[in-house]
């Protein structure tokens, strides 16, 4: 069981060291990314011109769990779309994703990111 999901750009908050970041996960004992996260982790890895960052990502996600997609995350996602493109609100593809495996969990999302403000029903912790 998990206590809060992590957004791509808190994760990499974390490996830098940002004490912002930090202080944002504190609280939370048991942590989960989607699959979707790791796969922009694992994409940014493979882009970095330093040898064993994939390692580094790796290493970084020890006692992390990973929450994957099924079917219900699938429709949790297309309520979401249709709602956010209904009000002009939309925000990045993967990020939809990200937020629908936080609300399928029922978890908070913490991330730097305030657009996770529009996603209804999310409780997105901004720091």
């Amino acid at each position: 069981m998990i206590d809060c999901s992590l957004d791509t750009c808190t994760l990499i908050d974390l490996m830098k060291g940002r004490k912002d970041a930090e202080k944002a996960v504190g609280p939370f004992v048991h942590v989960g990314i989607s699959h979707v996260v790791l796969g922009e982790l694992l994409l940014g890895g493979h882009k970095a011109s330093r040898p064993h960052e994939i390692d580094k990502i790796l290493e970084a996600l020890k006692g992390v769990t990973i929450l994957n997609g099924d079917a219900l995350t699938a429709a949790i996602y297309a309520e979401l779309r249709f709602e956010l493109e209904q009000h002009g609100n939309r925000i990045p593809e993967n990020d939809l994703w990200i937020a629908a495996v936080s609300l399928q969990a029922n978890v908070p999302l913490v991330t730097r990111d305030e657009h996770f403000h529009r996603v209804p029903q999310l409780k997105a912790l901004v720091y």
